[in-house]
């Protein structure tokens, strides 16, 4: 057993990962018990899954590995491996005591050891597997050992709806609800003693002048209002613990979501798509008062109304009986003028939110241009019509409850003279029952007081809803695709057939007929601004999918292999580098779990980064502001050089990796590259500076229509400076030419 490096860990002093997280835990000192966690995100992480393992999951499946018996390790070992699968919503298939390269990627019961995660076996019968201490390799597999395969149900994850899934997290709480309506239906049934006690004490107290019967109807009643008043408490606790519940769960689907999607599925508005995903909060509140009304509150409405009937008799009862068909009627009158105002307000909002955070990110342009009052005009402007639609659903909010209280008053009046009519008429009724069917006829009434806020919320879910439906139909990595492909290494084999591709902001696609890129070749690509060079790389890195055609790697559709692989094998350095809030190394190991210290301090010393740590204290842990602010544009290309060279890929996509850099940084950065980039993978070079020509030895001039010169690098460079690039296709953008001008400018 090969041991290549050893993760980092974060959880929680009882071994148990936060919720959703997917960081392993320390080495274990019971294999099994204390490896289940490392498993449960490993395999959330390889296969996918709209969710992750949650402390409660953890604790659960951790006491049933904790309880194992002399001679029961491997069994419920499997067990719990089997537990984890259903968690993750995974197929786990037969153990079986010989491993099958078919059922591929595996989990394995290795005794004393603890379980392993096979990702894949080499040319040579070596197995790739994984466990709680990093990167294994197993040639041969201790004896006892027990593999079973690991699949995503048929349900993937493309498949389902925002919809489904909150209704799926309430499935899987439901016995909330149930432990809600049991303490509602204890403390409505005690709501009675102060109704009864009032007729008792008209009835027969005052009566009679029976103060002993007082003193015991006034310490059962306060009895009784103390066990309400706890049950209460108990069920506004259940309530909350419930709505805790939900949100974690919803929010790490939903983000899971966001995150999964593929990158040309993302809406041009960065602020308006985090505002619609931020509505998840209201869905929530809406689902779960809902459920709290239905179960709940209108149940035991009519609970009282048949308690009226009891006392007071069918005409009595009628009267609250007929306000509360009317109340809801009234209400339910303004529900679509509510909901059109609320869409409304929530297409403003969102777009306010987002002139937001795209005036707190370009606030150093609108200073250097004196453009605030633009932005500010706009910002105005929004805010105005927001203010505006949130008056009227106000308006009609507070409406409604003037009716539902006029309804109620008129009820209660209207009771009152009824019971006293019959009471005075007959001997069927009595003071102390007409007292009593007035304080439970507010009991009645109750959930229609509840109906104008039960409105606005579910207009305001309903759009949120929309919003989430929206994103959980948008294409997600590997879309459609049940069980991508993990392939071991590449050769870095580039095919292009039929390519178009084009960003919803523009209207001009790229297309590329065919491009062929052998491995181990280093290819530049040049073209005029907008030829689609950074388009290209994004194509080649399966960050987007195209509209036509095929790229191939190795003769593999690059969307049919697992994003996570994806990442593994292309190292991909985007025109603008972004980081994260954090730490720098944080950035730097980002996706990196197994990178050493003595790793970290190679590559920073190979690329200059290291002179620039070198006058702060805090080294590699100094922080990071949000996409880097506080460092410059060359300082953060820095990062992501030093970043992919820790990476070590076997296929290298760099889009201008030195722009921002001046000419001593630039030249350490060609000698780091030229030493990792090693010979037999592929290099793909985005750039204008001739001094990085120097790593190609082939160079493509790109337009939006295609290939205008393919060659080699001295001979392309040449006809550059002779004027005389090959001819764009006929009816080709005239960028085209232009792109063939301004690299023969350059050269």
């Amino acid at each position: 057993m090969e041991l290549i490096a050893a993760p980092t860990s974060d959880v929680s002093p009882d071994g148990v990962a936060e919720e959703g997280a997917f960081i392993a835990s320390p080495p274990p000192a019971t294999p099994f018990a204390d490896g289940v966690i490392w498993l449960g995100g490993r395999l959330a992480t390889a296969m996918e899954c709209q969710g992750g393992l949650t402390r409660r999951d953890g604790r659960r499946v951790r006491a049933m590995l904790k309880a194992t018996g002399p001679g029961e390790e491997s069994r419920v070992a499997a067990r719990a491996a089997l537990s984890l699968c259903e968690t993750l919503r995974l197929r786990l298939s037969r153990w079986r005591r010989q491993p099958d390269e078919a059922d591929l990627p595996m989990i394995a019961l290795v005794p004393g050891a603890g379980y392993r995660f096979v990702a894949n076996r080499r040319a040579d019968g070596t197995w790739l597997c994984e466990g709680p201490n990093g990167r294994e390799r197993m040639q041969d597999w201790p004896e006892g050992t027990m593999f079973a395969g690991v699949t995503r149900r048929a349900d993937v994850s493309h498949q389902r709806t925002a919809r489904a899934v909150f209704d799926e997290i309430m499935h899987v709480d439901r016995h909330w609800v149930v432990m809600a309506a049991l303490a509602s239906t204890l403390g409505s049934i005690l709501v009675l003693a102060t109704s009864l006690y009032s007729m008792q004490v008209y009835d027969r107290v005052i009566g009679q002048g029976g103060v002993s019967t007082l003193i015991v109807l006034t310490i059962g009643t306060a009895i009784a209002i103390s066990i309400e008043f706890a049950l209460k408490l108990a069920r506004s606790s259940i309530v909350d613990k419930a709505v805790h519940r939900i949100d974690l769960e919803a929010a790490q689907s939903i983000f899971q979501r966001m995150l999964t999607t593929r990158l040309d599925q993302y809406p041009a508005s960065v602020g308006t798509f985090a505002a619609q995903v931020r509505g998840y909060e209201g869905v929530r509140a809406f689902v779960v008062a809902r459920k709290l009304y239905l179960f709940t509150d209108v149940p035991f409405a009519l609970f009282f109304l048949a308690i009226i009937f009891l006392i007071g008799g069918p005409y009595v009862a009628a009267v609250p009986a007929v306000a509360f068909v009317v109340a809801v009627a009234a209400g339910l009158r303004s529900r679509s003028a509510i909901e059109a105002h609320s869409a409304r307000e929530n297409l403003v909002g969102n777009q306010r939110y987002g002139l937001l955070v795209e005036a707190i990110q370009g606030a150093e342009f609108l200073k250097a241009s004196g453009g605030e009052w633009q932005l500010r005009n706009r910002w105005n402007d929004l805010s105005r019509r927001t203010a505006d639609e949130m008056t009227e659903i106000r308006h009609l909010n507070e409406k409604a409850g003037y009716i539902s209280g006029l309804i109620q008053q008129i009820s209660y009046v209207s009771m009152v003279a009824t019971g006293a009519y019959l009471a005075a008429t007959t001997t069927s009724l009595t003071v102390g029952a007409i007292i009593a069917c007035s304080i439970v006829s507010g009991r009645v009434l109750t959930p229609v007081n509840a109906i104008p806020g039960l409105l606005v919320q579910g207009a305001n879910a309903k759009v949120a809803l929309e919003n989430l439906e929206r994103l959980y139909a948008s294409e997600q990595d590997n879309d459609g695709i049940e069980a991508p492909l993990v392939p071991e290494s590449v050769q870095g084999r580039i095919e292009v057939a039929n390519l178009e591709f084009a960003w919803a902001s523009q209207p001009v696609p790229l297309k590329l007929p065919a491009l062929t890129i052998a491995p181990g070749e280093r290819v530049g690509i040049l073209g005029a601004v907008g030829s689609g060079k950074s388009t290209l790389l994004k194509l080649l890195a399966g960050l987007v999918k195209p509209e036509r055609g095929h790229v191939l790697l190795d003769g593999l559709d690059l969307q049919h292999v697992a994003g996570e692989r994806r990442a593994e094998l292309i190292g991909y350095l985007p025109q603008q580098a972004r980081m994260i809030s954090g730490t720098l190394r944080d950035n730097l190991t980002m996706g990196l779990p197994y990178v050493s210290d003595d790793e970290i301090v190679a590559a920073v010393q190979a690329t200059g980064l290291a002179g620039f740590l070198a006058g702060r204290p805090e080294g590699v842990h100094m922080r990071i502001a949000e996409g880097g602010s506080g460092l410059s544009g060359g300082q953060r290309q820095l990062v992501g050089l030093t970043r992919l060279l820790l990476a070590r890929p076997q296929l290298w996509l760099l889009d201008e990796p030195t722009s921002s850099m001046d000419d001593g940084t630039e030249e350490r950065c060609l000698a780091a590259l030229r030493a990792a980039v090693q010979p037999g993978q592929t290099l793909v070079l985005v750039t204008h500076k001739l001094r990085l020509l120097e790593l190609i030895d082939r160079l493509i001039v790109l337009t939006p229509q295609g290939v205008a010169l393919d060659g080699p690098r001295d001979a392309v460079i040449e006809r550059l400076r002779q004027g005389s690039p090959a001819q764009p296709a006929p009816g080709a953008h005239p960028s085209a030419a232009a792109s063939a001008s301004h690299e023969r400018n350059i050269a």
